[in-house]
């Protein structure tokens, strides 16, 4: 609607520049290590809109539902799939 107005919507910033300014945390060393029973770290890495869906606020948004996955995926670096004999699309078990 053209009476409302969007916070830095002329993409001019509260910094001397008026450029966006991104702040990073230090990486803090993992609160699990690894251990032989256990031996690798894995992060859901929220990389889709889907893993976010909690119906709390969206339930009645229908984009959420046509993008939220059905099926459980993992993206896995390639040669540890190669050292563990796993293919594409292979049914896995993780426990933890």
């Amino acid at each position: 609607k053209e009476d409302q107005r969007r916070l830095f919507e002329d993409n001019l910033f509260y910094t001397p520049s008026k450029k966006a300014k991104f702040v990073f945390e230090d990486v803090r060393e993992n609160p699990l290590p690894t251990s032989e029973e256990f031996p690798l770290i894995f992060n859901t890495g929220r990389g889709t809109v889907g893993q976010w869906h909690t119906q709390t606020r969206t339930r009645e948004v229908r984009f959420i539902e046509d993008v939220s996955i059905e099926t459980a995926y993992i993206f896995m670096n390639t040669k540890l799939a190669e050292e563990k004999n796993i293919k594409e699309n292979d049914m896995i078990r993780v426990n933890s």
